[in-house]
């Protein structure tokens, strides 16, 4: 069992990864704007990543986002949207105190609406993943 726990950890540190590279292009090509964001322009970027990441680690915890194989997928997949969109939420706020203005929403709207597909894919690919471990055990 405890092999099981440790390719679930590594596929909920995948997915995450996975999650915080769509944030990173989304908020660079579509969000970042010098005007704004002129402290960013350094390391920060790499900060705001490192949030976004721990945000939506812990939300998805508490929402039990992780519990590949314990829960039904489709229990997995909806906490894991409701953490997304807490974790987007809230980052949409935390850049708006940062630009100091209120920033367009529609980027993180559709960075929400990709996470959702990208979350499913994982969801479905992992949930297939552990039954086909379990099945050769």
């Amino acid at each position: 069992m405890k092999n099981n726990n440790t390719i679930r950890k590594i596929e909920s540190l995948i997915e995450l990864v996975v999650l915080t590279l769509i944030y990173y292009y989304v908020w660079r090509n579509f969000i970042f704007d010098k005007a704004y964001f002129w402290p960013m322009i350094g390391r920060g970027k790499y900060v705001l990543m490192g949030v976004y990441f721990i945000l939506v680690l812990v939300i998805t915890h508490l929402c039990e986002g992780f519990k590949y194989g314990i829960m039904k997928i489709a229990d997995v997949l909806f906490s894991q949207w409701i953490a997304l969109t807490i974790a987007n939420v809230v980052t949409y706020l935390q850049l708006s105190l940062m630009a100091n203005v209120m920033i367009p929403a529609a980027p993180l709207f559709w960075l929400t609406l990709v996470d959702f597909v990208v979350q499913g894919i994982f969801v479905y690919a992992f949930f297939c993943h552990l039954q086909s471990f379990l099945r050769g055990q």
